[in-house]
């Protein structure tokens, strides 16, 4: 795998509508600037200045503010969110403090049971890439976006995805995902029903390139406790799928049935895999 310069683009592609896919209705920087969500519509926090939300050409999201004075990039996964906070001209730094409003009205950190991810998690795969300069290994699901503090944290460019390691595209590999010994210290929520979140791609925020350069899940079927399957599909754009299973779970397994093909590497790869309750 080679890893590009960091390119920041001032390009977008507009996306209509896209904000109300927004997981909170507001949302807190590590500066502590806040932008809230109105109707659909990102404003900047104390004031009326709304904001627009687009996809670049790399397929990360961004909340905009005058005229791209104020980037956010978002990769928001409906129930926390990671996000970078930074301009055109400065590299992002990045945080992870969704906040939610208390009923007085005063702000509170969300404190969601997935925080900081599984690391209870017994990870294994099909295959995995190894190359001069990393091992993309099936555990490596558990750290990429978890490394470091949670609250405030930087994005550590040797923490890297799950790459399948099959010549081509990978297509019938598979990643599992076992939750058991989880389960074992969290028995109230062996019946509980279980939300995956799995983050698609190479996703760095510092080498946004790896996105479309590497290949990404279209299409994946999941097999949970070894006997229920379901079918789901990917967009083509940074953030987390959200999989209601609908059910409690021990352990899933991914298969790879379609990918959007890499510009650069027919390698397929997943950034990140934790589980919510709720």
């Amino acid at each position: 795998m080679k890893k590009g310069l960091l390119i920041l683009f001032s390009i977008f592609i507009s996306i209509n509508l896209f904000s109300q896919n927004l997981g909170f209705s507001s949302y807190l920087s590590e500066d502590g600037d806040l932008f809230y969500v109105k109707e659909g519509k990102p404003y900047l926090y104390n004031t009326n200045i709304p904001g627009e939300v687009v996809i670049d050409k790399n397929g990360f999201k961004h909340v905009l503010f005058n005229e791209e004075s104020y980037d956010i990039i978002l990769i928001d996964n409906y129930k926390c969110n990671f996000y970078s906070f930074g301009t055109l001209k400065y590299p992002p730094k990045i945080d992870f403090s969704p906040i939610q409003y208390a009923p007085t009205g005063e702000m509170y950190i969300f404190e969601s049971r997935f925080l900081g991810g599984l690391r209870d998690a017994e990870v294994i795969s099909s295959s995995y890439l190894t190359d001069k300069r990393h091992e993309y290994k099936p555990e490596n699901v558990k750290y990429t976006m978890y490394e470091g503090e949670c609250y405030l944290w930087g994005f550590s460019e040797t923490v890297v995805p799950w790459v399948e390691g099959k010549d081509g595209y990978g297509i019938g590999e598979w990643i599992e995902y076992d939750i058991s010994s989880f389960l074992e210290g969290r028995r109230d929520l062996v019946n509980e029903n279980a939300k995956l979140y799995i983050l698609n791609g190479y996703v760095n925020p510092k080498l946004p390139n790896l996105y479309k350069e590497n290949s990404r899940i279209k299409k994946a079927t999941l097999i949970i406790d070894d006997s229920t399957k379901m079918e789901i599909e990917f967009d083509d754009i940074v953030e987390f799928k959200c999989v209601d299973l609908g059910r409690p779970f021990s352990k899933v397994k991914i298969v790879i049935d379609e990918v959007y093909k890499g510009t650069k590497y027919d390698d397929t790869c997943i950034t990140a895999i934790t589980v919510g309750w709720n």
